[in-house]
């Protein structure tokens, strides 16, 4: 029965894992991109101002 039990698990996990889709990076930037607005709001971009602060232990 525990062979039994084990080989069903198995198989669920395999059978549950092949349903996922994988994305390609291209897929991962252009929905990236969309989050952000699309390519034409980035590329009208003209100035990025950014601040920042480094603590360095020492």
């Amino acid at each position: 029965m525990k062979h039994v039990k084990a080989s069903l698990a198995i198989v669920v996990t395999m059978m549950s894992s092949a349903a996922v889709i994988a994305q390609s990076a291209d897929e991962i930037i252009a929905k990236h991109f969309e989050a952000l607005g699309g390519k034409e709001k980035i590329s009208s971009i003209k100035s990025i101002y950014q601040e920042g602060s480094v603590n360095v232990m020492g």
